[in-house]
């Protein structure tokens, strides 16, 4: 019979499943039981950490062989999906041909009493449901791809009618930026700007206000392993997410 330490790390299905491989390796200490000394129970098996080149490259395989397996099932969903995909867009075709045959009979009908009562009835009602009528609203259509001739010509006779979008330009900021930017577990800086001052000519350094330069203090982490590259933060992000709110805010 198997045993946990045994298992093999690519066929972990559940988190306990893995809590107890990894405590099997020493690397999740063991529960002690309720109601027991330490004095009663087995010295604790010492946990297992990365100190060494060997250690660490054993971690780095162990990853490999789960990425190998994540690669497979990967493929078989992906399968899995492609075939029910295409089953799907067949049967559409099917019955979206018969929809559109059928809604192609009643078009014409419904089309000659909205014309008729000169588009007062939007709505014919049958037992079955109903067929609507609906004329679209006028709208503007620029005769060149992006209106440039309108603008153009807006700007010179009516500016009045042209809406200007205002925005940081935060790369010429950077260019200008004095000082330099924080570096990595700096607080956050004040971003300070050459201003000429409008009476005197004087050149002076001056804060943006309500603008700051801030960096996170916690360094990316990323392991590559073959054409993989993981990322810690985005793969603990939605974990931490559905960690139930703990009563009480903390403030810092």
């Amino acid at each position: 019979m198997e045993t946990t330490s045994d298992m093999d790390c690519t066929h972990l299905d559940s988190i306990e499943q893995l809590e107890a491989w990894l405590e099997s390796l020493g690397i999740l200490p063991s529960e002690q039981p309720e109601g027991e000394t330490a004095q009663e129970t087995p010295a604790a098996k010492p946990r297992f950490s990365v100190d060494s080149p060997t250690k660490a490259e054993w971690v780095m395989e162990k990853l490999a062989e789960i990425l190998a397996a994540q690669s497979l099932d990967e493929a078989c969903y992906q399968d899995m999906v492609a075939r029910a995909k295409a089953f799907k867009e067949r049967q559409e075709k099917r019955h979206n041909f018969k929809i559109g045959a059928l809604m192609e009979l009643l078009r014409p009908y419904a089309l000659s009493i909205f014309q008729k009562s000169k588009g007062k009835t939007k709505t014919v009602f049958t037992p079955a449901g109903e067929m609507q009528i609906r004329q679209p609203n006028a709208e503007f259509a620029t005769t060149d791809p992006d209106g440039s001739e309108a603008i153009a010509w807006l700007k010179t006779n009516r500016d009045d009618l042209v809406r200007v979008k205002v925005e940081l330009n935060r790369s010429e900021i950077k260019k200008q930026l004095v000082g330099g930017l924080p570096k990595a577990g700096e607080d956050p800086k004040p971003v300070l700007v050459i201003v000429t001052d409008t009476e005197t000519g004087e050149l002076m350094e001056l804060a943006i206000p309500g603008l700051e330069a801030r960096i996170a203090k916690e360094p990316e982490f990323k392991v590559k392993v073959g054409d993989s590259l993981l990322n810690y933060k985005s793969l603990f992000k939605a974990e931490e997410q559905r960690k139930p709110q703990e009563g009480g805010s903390d403030v810092g």
